[in-house]
């Protein structure tokens, strides 16, 4: 099984220098496998037994309705068992290397969770549900909000450096993605699952042979989340108490994380693979009541037959006192990291995240005032004054590209490439996660003599051909275009008539950021 990186952040915190080896760790980990796990100095376990000890005390104790805000989209307070369900992703899980346990097409979660603002808030929003007034327990009042800040912010600041050294990793500013979360709705999102009739079945007792519904207890093989990848920009998972997590690595193989005392799980969001247009995908993970998380629930359950008279009330040790109330397991899944990666929309899967496995406390860390925000077409957030700078630029482009040309060929839609043409986009790029297709072969293919002109302007080959042995030119005539294809081929005998000179269009190419008034459309 693959093991998740493992970093220690502890120097750039306590000094704020940047060390550009542990910046490149960050950044090359989160690339490869989409999470890691971080030692911070500033991570208390004392916090997270405080925090957990209370939410389960919350969980034994809700009716799922007092705090919740359905009208709000349950985006916050708590959400019950049977509400959440994740996005049908059964493309993905067929083309698994190790396949997922959640049933296809899904069924509503087994878990709670409760949601959680951490941070202050925008001035104006127009996201109302996003930025919504907290909800605090009523039998929790006191304790409620401490619990909560003191724990959630950490995990914040957390997110925060491991968010400006990835930047300095990828050649960035220091601040490329801090400040974009500035203000945003943090979530702090605990789930719970009750686990007490799971600590009842015998060990190695065989899995559910159908899915549970919403009103059965939790048994073997029970998917309390099903497999999902977030839409927030950086999750980040503290040490939980029960086993359940499984996440996947970019190549498609599943590992259950583990989280050592004083360290973080981060695993990457929607968000983030937007931001870097696919150099950092979302990770994919699932949490599952199996064998093992059975086993944990078995050994809690008997620290509380052991309890005596004499050492059941005050004098009882944090740990039998906490495992005599319901037994629960939180955020998706226990005790260590949590991520995975992948999938670009529109291409299929070939991989995803790390290693772990265990439930813990969840903190979901976006961009400011929108968490679901439509991928960013400018680069002007990548300029970079040194070499270093440059080639991220250069990477992050061609990622943006790749997926731009995917896009073109599907749908007609060419402003991406022309967008990305304009902040210096390679004209030439050839696909590295397709067949080798070009730009210039998608114009062609559909016909858009005016940017293929462009292209070839900007240095684009029309001898290129893909995997299937097709060109640009090839391509036009299958689509009944004898003129570009012409034109194309045209080109070609030039160039090979002149080596060493760029191919020259029949005639100035015209802007490729032109507006609708610059194209003309065969």
């Amino acid at each position: 099984m693959a093991k998740i990186p493992v970093i220690d952040i502890s120097a750039f915190v306590e000094t704020g220098d940047g060390n550009d080896a542990a910046c490149r760790e960050i950044a090359d980990a989160l690339h490869a496998y989409g999470c890691l796990v971080v030692k911070d100095p500033r991570v208390d376990d004392a916090d997270n037994e405080t925090f957990l000890d209370m939410m389960e005390r919350y969980f034994e104790q809700s009716d799922g309705a007092t705090d919740a805000r359905p009208h709000l989209h349950y985006q916050v307070g708590v959400t019950p068992a049977g509400v959440e369900q994740a996005r049908n992703q059964c493309d993905v899980m067929k083309d698994l290397q190790d396949g997922a346990l959640s049933e296809c097409p899904p069924v509503p979660d087994a878990k709670w969770r409760f949601f959680w603002r951490v941070g202050p808030r925008p001035e104006t929003s127009k996201f109302e549900e996003l930025n919504a007034p907290a909800v605090v327990p009523d039998a929790f009042s006191d304790e409620w909000r401490p619990t909560m800040d003191a724990w959630g912010e950490k995990l914040v600041a957390t997110a925060e450096t491991v968010a400006e050294m990835a930047a300095l990793g990828f050649g960035l500013e220091q601040d490329a993605f801090r400040k974009r979360m500035k203000a945003a709705p943090h979530l702090l999102a605990p789930t719970g699952s009750s686990l007490a009739e799971l600590a009842k079945v015998p060990a190695n007792a065989p899995p559910l042979k159908k899915p549970r519904k919403a009103t059965e207890p939790v048994g073997p093989g029970t998917i309390l989340a099903g497999f999902h990848y977030d839409l927030n920009f950086l999750s980040v998972h503290g040490k939980s108490r029960f086993p359940g997590l499984t996440v996947w690595t970019r190549d498609g193989r599943k590992t259950a994380p583990v989280i050592p005392p004083g360290h973080l799980l981060l695993q990457a969001g929607k968000q983030f693979e937007y931001l870097t247009g696919g150099h950092v995908l979302s990770g994919y993970h699932e949490v599952v009541a199996h064998e093992k998380c059975a086993a944990a629930a078995r050994a809690a359950a008997a620290d509380v037959v052991d309890l005596t008279a004499a050492d059941s009330g005050e004098n009882a040790s944090p740990a039998k006192r906490r495992r005599a109330r319901p037994l629960a397991t939180y955020d998706d899944d226990a005790d260590a990291p949590a991520p995975a990666p992948w999938r670009r929309e529109n291409t299929p899967p070939k991989g995803l995240l790390k290693d772990e496995s265990t439930p813990r406390p969840r903190m979901r860390v976006a961009f400011a005032d929108d968490p679901g925000a439509e991928p960013r077409k400018s680069a002007d957030a990548l300029a970079a004054p040194d070499a270093r700078r440059k080639a991220a630029q250069r990477r992050i482009l061609g990622a943006r590209m790749d997926r731009a040309i995917w896009d073109a060929f599907r749908s007609h839609d060419f402003e991406p490439i022309e967008a990305l043409l304009s902040h210096g986009a390679d004209a030439a790029y050839v696909r590295s996660e397709g067949g080798g297709e070009t730009a210039l072969m998608a114009a062609a293919y559909h016909g858009r003599d005016d940017l293929c002109r462009a292209l070839l302007g900007a240095g684009a080959s029309p001898a290129h051909t893909d995997h299937k042995g097709n060109s640009a030119a090839s391509l036009a005539r299958t689509k009944g275009n004898a003129t570009l294809a012409a034109l194309l081929e045209g080109v070609q005998i030039r160039a090979r008539s002149r080596p060493g000179t760029p191919e020259e269009p029949a005639a100035a190419p015209p802007s490729a950021t032109g507006g609708a008034a610059d194209r003309k459309h065969t």
